[in-house]
């Protein structure tokens, strides 16, 4: 990166961060949670509407190619992973378990009618959908009815945090459902696009991609775990506490980041499952 890339990048960053309180200060005196006002200031710093109404100024701020680019990309994943990981620590697993039922049922129906409705409406409404002539209808319609089933976990996190709703019964039900439900949606997710677009591990077939994906959540939410409680308990006495136990989480967290990546799993996961591993 350049000296100039440098630059537009702490620029980029900047206006992002200013619409982002602005908004978010103005939809907090309206009695709404913060993060609604920084999802409409996206919108318009974004290109709906500053790039309609001033298209020189927003491909100016932010090209669409470029070394900032690559960077913005991955210090918003990165920050995306951080804050996940912050609100998974004030999670109480205990209320998890009591709420498993809640949880279980929960999350089956809120991927179960998403998907069935995006996928019905590419089997019996194929006209509507402008689908590209090397994929099939099948493929097409199992990908619209992962898509609609996927929620916004980091929203929803978010929603919750502002409501000081993410530590009672309430918060735990909704944001564990909804982790079930993406975690079941991306690995679908990844299986459908892997017919179509290579991703992942090269070289592998559809039933080998979701055989790898499966064993990934299984060694980690066990193995993992009861791994990671040995980990943790050895290092206790060379640790500083709490930072060395962040330390710690962080780099449990970008391996396991890097290895879902590499699987073709959302990086985003890495924060469950490594709050579940320690």
């Amino acid at each position: 990166m350049g000296h100039s890339d440098l630059i537009l990048f702490f620029l980029q960053i900047g206006c992002m961060l200013a619409i982002a309180l602005l908004f978010g200060k103005l939809l907090h005196k309206l009695h709404q949670p913060i993060i609604l006002g920084e999802l409409i200031g996206g919108i318009v710093l974004g290109p709906t509407v500053l790039g309609t109404l001033a298209p020189s100024i927003f491909e100016w701020l932010f090209p669409p190619i470029g070394a900032t680019v690559v960077v913005r990309d991955a210090l918003l994943k990165l920050g995306m992973l951080f804050f996940l990981f912050s609100a998974g620590l004030e999670i109480d697993l205990s209320r998890v378990q009591q709420k498993r039922i809640s949880i279980i049922l929960t999350s089956l129906f809120g991927i179960a009618l998403p998907f069935f409705l995006g996928f019905l409406s590419v089997l019996f409404f194929a006209d509507l959908w402008d689908m590209n002539g090397n994929v099939g209808r099948l493929i097409f319609a199992l990908f619209m009815g992962t898509a609609l089933s996927i929620s916004a976990l980091p929203v929803i996190v978010r929603i919750l945090s502002d409501l000081n709703l993410l530590q009672t019964d309430l918060g735990v039900v909704i944001v564990s459902s909804a982790t079930v439900n993406d975690l079941i949606g991306w690995s679908l997710f990844a299986v459908v696009l892997s017919t179509v677009v290579p991703y992942g591990i090269p070289g592998t077939s559809l039933s080998i991609s979701l055989i790898l994906v499966i064993a990934f959540f299984v060694v980690v939410l066990t193995l993992g775990r009861w791994g990671g409680q040995l980990i943790l308990n050895w290092l206790k006495p060379h640790l500083t506490w709490t930072g060395g136990f962040i330390g710690v989480m962080i780099v449990l967290m970008l391996f396991i980041a890097a290895i879902a990546e590499a699987m073709g799993i959302h990086a985003i996961f890495s924060w469950h499952c490594s709050c579940l591993t320690l």
